[in-house]
């Protein structure tokens, strides 16, 4: 459960910027505390066999398949600090800010259903 996604201030006040950092870290969370699938593919016993402590991986046809598994930050940037500067050196509130105006701009959600309005309308109204 995630709680108080994009509360500052002990929940006195929100931040758009601070629900989007959060909506990262759930989903790497996520990714993290998921079950590890093992089997003959994952443990990959014959290719550690076949290239060895000493060998490279990088250019194996199973590194090539299975990488992109693996969870990348969509928000937070792992570049080193000369590409950061040459990406034009934006923070991380920056890009959550940024991200957050797109997502705003574009999200449309389904409506409710009827009966489900109905309900919250004789509540509310």
């Amino acid at each position: 459960m995630a709680h108080d996604v994009g509360y500052l201030e002990g929940g006195m006040c929100n931040s758009i910027e601070q629900i989007v950092i959060c909506e990262e870290l759930i989903g790497y969370t996520k990714h993290f505390m998921r079950p590890l699938e093992i089997n003959d593919d994952t443990l990959a016993l014959d290719l550690i066999n076949e290239i060895g402590p000493d060998g490279n991986y990088l250019s194996s046809d199973h590194t090539r398949a299975h990488y992109r598994l693996d969870w990348y930050p969509k928000l937070f940037d792992r570049s080193n600090y000369e590409d950061w500067r040459r990406q034009g050196a934006r923070s991380l509130r920056q890009r959550a800010r940024e991200k957050a105006l797109k997502l705003l701009e574009t999200h449309h959600p389904e409506p409710l259903p009827a009966d489900i309005q109905v309900k919250i309308d004789s509540i509310v109204g």
